[in-house]
């Protein structure tokens, strides 16, 4: 074999050897790298860190759900409980019918009431059904000094004294 071919075969395989090594580098340099970063948690607690490799545009952070929670609305104007108040009030026959009005009161809000009538007269018995039927849907559910009611259900003696009587409930329970 003369030494030129010799010299040709060993360019050649030197060509291979670097193609080879620089592809291993690119192959397995690029796994290097992802594995060096997810390496980094590892490093032990007392070795410095360089904050030269940290970024330099700050971190930002949700904090919103960290902030406690203030409800903003007012306190009650009123104590709850249940309270009850009476009126009476004269109808045309000239006959005195008296309203006791029983009222839950929660936060401000009617939860529940009931209402008794003493001395209703046959002429009254009709308003007074009407009033008790429209009543409930009026008053349960709503705020105690939001109410004003007018003519429930066409009771127009009745309903002023029920409101005289959710005053006094009002009264008892500032």
């Amino acid at each position: 074999m003369s030494s030129k071919s010799s010299n040709k075969y060993i360019f050649i395989g030197l060509i291979v050897f670097i193609g080879l090594g620089v592809a291993s580098l690119i192959w397995f340099g690029s796994s290097l790298s992802m594995t060096s970063s997810s390496n980094a948690s590892s490093t032990p607690k007392n070795s410095p860190v360089s904050y030269a490799s940290l970024p330099a545009s700050p971190i930002l952070l949700d904090t919103s759900n960290l902030s406690p929670k203030i409800d903003a609305s007012p306190a009650s104007k009123y104590r709850s409980g249940v309270y009850t108040a009476a009126m009476e009030y004269k109808v045309p026959d000239r006959e005195i019918n008296k309203i006791t009005v029983k009222v839950t009161l929660e936060n401000d809000v009617i939860k529940d009431l009931s209402n008794e009538y003493v001395g209703i007269g046959s002429q009254s018995i009709q308003y007074k059904n009407s009033f008790e039927s429209m009543i409930k849907n009026e008053t349960i559910g709503k705020k105690i000094d939001q109410l004003n009611l007018a003519n429930v259900g066409g009771a127009s003696l009745t309903t002023p004294a029920f409101n005289q009587a959710i005053g006094q409930i009002i009264n008892q329970a500032k």
